[in-house]
């Protein structure tokens, strides 16, 4: 009911998180104030973007968000900033707690809470000095101090259209959660240990087998399903490990 009363998000109609949502990771998944263009004074709570429509960015790519537009099909090739507002308000049970925002991202961002700069995730810039970023990998932690209502300003960078990448790991341009510190990191804790626990045996396992049946191919040559199940081993060894080095990935 309150994704329905709340579709369109504006200062009036302000999404209000709840301490539980805020433990479990509040999505931010209704249309959000969204404009096609840059300037630094689109980052100030004060800033009038009535005229600016309404667009859901967690679910749809950046730059085809312009369909009114008869060159949009030429300028999703193009560099395009694009900013993004949106409104909410926290309860009083989440009020001086630790809090941040778990970002996912095909491009380059600046994240802005009440007009005050809170992270970058990459670097937007000209081709030679910008940086792209899947996530921000360790966010950024800001308390609030009271229920009124609150800006999140994105001025975002995505990929342009066309540009090759080297694997999608987001299925949206750009996504973001609302979550508690204290609960992200203790998750993030847990995912990395059990994550890096559980490749690194399946790399070592199947690597000692590999070396095992590889030794017993040299000292017998005749055995030669030795050295096939030897490069078999090797193989799940190697993939586990390049698991492993996908996690690490930032640039996309």
């Amino acid at each position: 009911m309150q994704n329905v009363c709340f579709a369109q998000n504006s200062f009036e109609k302000p999404r209000i998180f709840t301490e539980k949502e805020i433990k479990n990771g509040a999505s931010i998944d209704e249309d959000s104030k969204f404009f096609a263009g840059d300037n630094p004074a689109f980052a100030s709570p004060q800033f009038d973007d009535s005229s600016w429509k309404h667009v859901n960015f967690n679910s749809r790519k950046v730059y085809s968000w312009n369909p009114r537009n008869s060159n949009a099909k030429n300028d999703s090739k193009k560099d395009q900033i694009y900013w993004v507002r949106y409104y909410f308000k926290i309860d009083s049970a989440s009020v001086n707690k630790s809090l941040c925002f778990k970002i996912q991202q095909l491009g380059a961002s600046e994240i802005y809470l009440n007009g005050k700069k809170i992270e970058s995730i990459g670097k937007i810039g000209d081709e030679k000095s910008r940086e792209f970023r899947i996530k921000n990998r360790i966010p950024e932690l800001f308390t609030l101090d009271n229920t009124k209502v609150n800006v999140l300003a994105i001025r975002f960078l995505p990929i342009a259209a066309g540009k090759k990448k080297t694997i999608t790991l987001v299925p949206f341009a750009i996504g973001v959660e609302l979550a508690s510190a204290n609960e992200f990191i203790r998750d993030k804790i847990e995912e990395v240990q059990y994550f890096n626990f559980y490749t690194m045996l399946i790399c070592g396992i199947f690597g000692a087998l590999g070396f095992i049946h590889l030794l017993l191919f040299i000292f017998y040559r005749k055995a030669i399903y030795n050295l096939y199940f030897s490069t078999y081993n090797f193989s799940i060894s190697l993939m586990s490990y390049m698991v492993l080095l996908l996690s690490e990935i930032k640039n996309p």
